[in-house]
C-alpha cells in the first residue's frame, strides 16, 4: 500500500469535511485559476458585484503543509490602501493544511461579506509568514474571470503584514457566494385601516427571498407615533409570515407609524413601511328596534350596524307602565333578545350600541334606538306557568319557595327579585344552571304582595311573578 498517497487522500478528505462544517451554505461558485507562477505571503484583490450577493467562503492556493491564514476585507477597492491596516477589518483567523501548490485548499472561515449590485469589496488573504501562491497579471483592476453576478479583478501580492506590494498579481482560488437574502413587507395584504381605527393588534405579512438557517428568527418592529424605533415601541417574533404584533394603546389617529421586519440568520432587515393614520369619520348607526309580545314574554329585534362598524355590545333598557326606559335590563351581544315578562303589564324598551373608540383606550356609546311599548297578555286557554322557562312553587308562598329552571343548559346568570315598582330586593349570582335544576329562595322580611323573579343569562332575560302571603 502506498501510505504517502493514503495520507494525502485522508488530508484532502479532512480539509474538505472541515471546510463544509465551517463554511455557510453557498449556492454559487466562481472558479478562479490555480496556475501559480509566483508567491509571497499574501494577496489583495477586488470583487465587483452585478447583483446583490454575499461572499461566504474561499478556496486558496498555498504550498503543502500547515498554514495560519488571516482574512481582511473593506468596502470598495484595495488600491490606495495596500499599507493602511486601519482601513481594513479582520474577518477572522484560521489554520489549514494544504496538499500542495495549485491544489485548491478550502478555507474553513465564514466570510459573510455582502456586496450590493454595482459595488465592490476588497479582500486581503494572507499567511502569517508562509507562502501564498498567485500568478503574475496584466493590470490591476482588469477582469480575470466573472459570471452573471460577480467579477474577480486582478490585484496585488503582499508581504505580511501590510508591507511591500507587488503588482499586478492574480489571486489563485475559488469564490463561494450566494444571492443576498431580502425581506419585503407585503403591503397589499397588511390591514392598516383596522390598526388606525384602534384594533388591538397588527398582522404583518412579509416575503423573504433566500435561505434561512435552522435557528433563524423573524422579528417585527413597530415604531412609536413619532416613527422612532430606538427603543422599538413594540416587537414580536416568529418563524414565518405573518407575525402578529400588539398595537400601541392608544393609536394616535393623526400619526405616522413605521414597521419593519428583520431576520436573525442571515441578518437582513426590510425597508421601513409607513402607516399613516388619519382621522376617519365613523359610519352613522342608529338601531331600529322592533318587538313582539307573547303571552308572558317579548321578542326584541333591532337593525344590524353597517359593514365595517364593530359593535362591542348592546345595552338593553326597560321601563314599566310605559315610562321612559331608564333601567339597564341586560347586555346583549347579538341583535335579538327574548325577555320573560309579567302578563298584563305595560313595558317600554330601548337599545343602545357600545363600541371601542378610535383611540382604542375607552368605550363610547352610540345612538339610542327608538322606544317601543309592549304589553304581554294571557291568551285564552293557555297556561302561562306551564310554558315559562321559570317555575315557582309553592305559589303563593309564605316567603320560602323553590325556583326551577326549564330548558336551561350549563349557563351562568344573575337572579334578581324586584317589587312591582322595579326596586331590587335581592341579587344573586347563579352558576351551572341546568334543565330542571332548582334554587331555594327565601323572602321573609318583605311585605305581602306580588314580586318579580328575573334571571338574566347570555341567551336572554326570563321573568316570573310570585305572590307572598304570610
Amino acid at each position: 500500500m502506498n501510505f504517502k498517497n493514503l495520507a494525502l487522500t485522508l488530508t484532502l478528505l479532512f480539509v474538505a469535511f472541515y471546510s463544509k462544517a465551517q463554511c455557510p451554505a453557498s449556492t454559487n461558485t466562481l472558479n478562479g485559476a490555480f496556475n501559480g507562477n509566483n508567491s509571497f505571503n499574501g494577496v489583495m484583490f477586488d470583487v465587483r458585484a452585478s447583483n446583490d450577493i454575499v461572499i461566504t467562503c474561499f478556496d486558496i492556493n498555498v504550498d503543502a503543509g500547515p498554514h495560519t491564514i488571516e482574512v481582511y476585507t473593506r468596502s470598495g477597492t484595495h488600491v490606495g490602501f495596500e499599507a493602511d491596516a486601519a482601513a481594513w477589518s479582520l474577518v477572522g483567523t484560521t489554520n489549514v493544511t494544504s496538499a500542495g501548490n495549485n491544489i485548491p485548499t478550502p478555507l474553513p472561515l465564514a466570510i459573510n461579506t455582502s456586496i450590493l449590485a454595482g459595488e465592490s469589496s476588497a479582500f486581503y488573504i494572507t499567511t502569517t509568514g508562509t507562502t501564498m501562491n498567485y500568478t503574475n497579471g496584466t493590470g490591476v483592476g482588469n477582469v480575470l474571470v466573472g459570471d452573471t453576478n460577480i467579477e474577480l479583478l486582478e490585484g496585488s501580492g503582499k508581504q505580511y503584514p501590510f508591507a511591500a506590494t507587488f503588482r499586478p498579481r492574480v489571486f489563485n482560488g475559488n469564490i463561494f457566494y450566494r444571492p443576498a437574502a431580502s425581506i419585503a413587507i407585503d403591503t397589499t395584504n397588511i390591514n392598516t385601516t383596522d390598526f388606525c381605527l384602534g384594533n388591538f393588534f397588527l398582522d404583518v405579512p412579509f416575503i423573504f427571498n433566500g435561505t434561512t438557517a435552522p435557528d433563524n428568527v423573524f422579528t417585527v418592529e413597530l415604531s412609536d407615533a413619532d416613527g422612532n424605533f430606538t427603543p422599538a415601541a413594540f416587537t414580536a417574533s416568529g418563524a414565518s409570515s405573518p407575525i402578529r404584533i400588539l398595537a400601541p394603546r392608544p393609536t394616535n389617529p393623526n400619526a405616522t407609524y413605521k414597521v419593519r421586519v428583520a431576520s436573525s440568520n442571515p441578518a437582513v432587515i426590510s425597508d421601513e413601511f409607513e402607516i399613516v393614520c388619519i382621522p376617519v369619520e365613523r359610519p352613522d348607526y342608529t338601531p331600529v328596534l322592533t318587538g313582539e309580545a307573547g303571552y308572558s314574554f317579548a321578542n326584541l329585534t333591532w337593525s344590524l350596524p353597517p359593514v365595517g362598524l364593530d359593535i362591542a355590545e348592546y345595552e338593553v333598557y326597560m321601563g314599566l307602565n310605559n315610562e321612559e326606559p331608564t333601567t339597564l335590563l341586560t347586555i346583549a351581544q347579538e341583535n335579538t333578545l327574548r325577555i320573560d315578562l309579567i302578563n298584563g303589564t305595560n313595558y317600554s324598551f330601548q337599545v343602545r350600541p357600545i363600541y371601542v373608540n378610535f383611540e382604542g383606550n375607552n368605550y363610547e356609546v352610540g345612538n339610542s334606538s327608538n322606544i317601543i311599548n309592549l304589553k304581554p297578555s294571557v291568551v285564552l286557554g293557555e297556561n302561562e306557568e306551564s310554558n315559562s322557562a321559570l317555575k315557582l312553587y309553592p305559589n303563593p308562598s309564605n316567603g320560602n319557595f323553590t325556583l326551577q329552571f326549564n330548558d336551561f343548559n350549563t349557563e351562568k346568570g344573575v337572579l334578581k327579585i324586584m317589587n312591582l315598582t322595579g326596586k331590587t330586593i335581592l341579587t344573586k349570582e347563579l352558576k351551572n344552571i341546568n334543565n330542571k335544576s332548582e334554587e331555594q329562595l327565601e323572602l321573609v322580611n318583605v311585605n305581602n304582595g306580588i314580586y318579580i323573579i328575573q334571571v338574566q343569562t347570555e341567551k336572554g332575560v326570563y321573568q316570573q311573578k310570585i305572590m307572598i302571603a304570610k
